[in-house]
């Protein structure tokens, strides 16, 4: 019987986690950690929106939350993907902010910054706007050991794999 993708099946389920230090130049390797997912189901455009996400939330970790610690600050990061979903959790220990105040304060100070594909969008402090518009979940909650925990949470309709070819009796 040919193989198809299950988009109920949990083991497509994968969490991977990275702790890191408040370094700028450890982007790179942030972005290769995040590319060791194993994602065939993810579609291409939610999966770059994500990436850029990633870049997003841990520049604005190094840049703002740990601003005034020491670059040994560590930033501890999560991806979860499932069968319709990605999940990125980062965790920080910066000053704890109210992320939908600034995300409101900064769309009334910049009306429809919006316009176009997400893709083509960049820099200009429109960070949390592009999070919130790409998010269909986006949390930044204190936590009770000091630290700070950004969740951003993507689903999608999984990109159906190819069938595999039957085979023939005597094939192996």
């Amino acid at each position: 019987m040919p193989q198809r993708f299950d988009a109920l099946n949990p083991s497509v389920n994968q969490t991977i986690q990275l702790r890191i230090t408040s370094d700028l130049g450890a982007l790179d390797r942030v972005l290769n950690w995040f590319d060791t997912l194993d994602r065939p189901q993810v579609p291409r455009v939610v999966w770059i929106q994500c990436l850029s996400v990633l870049a997003e939330i841990f520049t604005n970790a190094v840049r703002h939350a740990h601003v005034d610690r020491p670059v040994s600050t560590p930033i501890e990061l999560e991806a979860e993907l499932t069968a319709t979903s990605l999940t990125l959790r980062l965790w920080d220990y910066g000053d704890p902010f109210d992320l939908c105040a600034a995300v409101q304060r900064r769309a009334a100070a910049q009306p429809d910054p919006l316009e176009g594909a997400i893709e083509q969008l960049s820099g200009g402090g429109r960070g949390l706007q592009i999070l919130d518009r790409v998010a269909d979940r986006l949390s930044y909650d204190p936590q009770p050991d000091g630290r700070n925990l950004l969740e951003f949470v993507k689903y999608f309709e999984p990109v159906p794999l190819p069938l595999e070819p039957a085979r023939q009796p005597g094939e192996s």
